[in-house]
């Protein structure tokens, strides 16, 4: 859909993340055994990685792949629960609206945390399967 998804009161700020956190990232990334750090820095260096602070703290993030994707959702373990993984979302969704961006995400079958979040902001799950081919 074309329009932005709301998102009520919350202790959460959402803000850019730049390359002063690419330890962050690469420390707390569960995807690092098939991305690098350089994948890390060329995200973080083109402006599409997104950060959820509470208290000034950082508890998770997301970005944008080179292909366009919305993706690397990571909320760290001590902030899960808190709706953190719904306000990156959103927010990385309502980037993508405003730059005339058509908001979409990959997301491995099995991973039914990220498939429900997607299901309970109203994206909808596309009839064919996407592969990844990783070399």
């Amino acid at each position: 859909k074309k329009i932005p998804i709301s998102f009520g009161k919350s202790m959460v700020v959402i803000k850019p993340l730049t390359i002063e956190y690419k330890n962050n990232l690469i420390n707390s990334y569960s995807k690092m055994d098939i991305v690098d750090v350089s994948y890390i820095e060329n995200r973080l260096n083109a402006d599409v990685m997104l950060g959820a602070f509470i208290n000034n703290n950082l508890c998770g993030f997301i970005g944008v792949h080179e292909e366009g994707s919305i993706g690397m959702l990571e909320v760290f373990p001590k902030y899960k629960g808190k709706g953190i993984g719904s306000a990156l979302q959103i927010a990385a969704t309502n980037v993508a609206l405003a730059h005339k961006r058509y908001p979409y995400g990959q997301v491995v079958e099995t991973n039914i945390a990220s498939t429900s979040l997607q299901k309970k902001l109203g994206f909808e799950l596309s009839k064919e399967k996407v592969y990844w081919l990783i070399k």
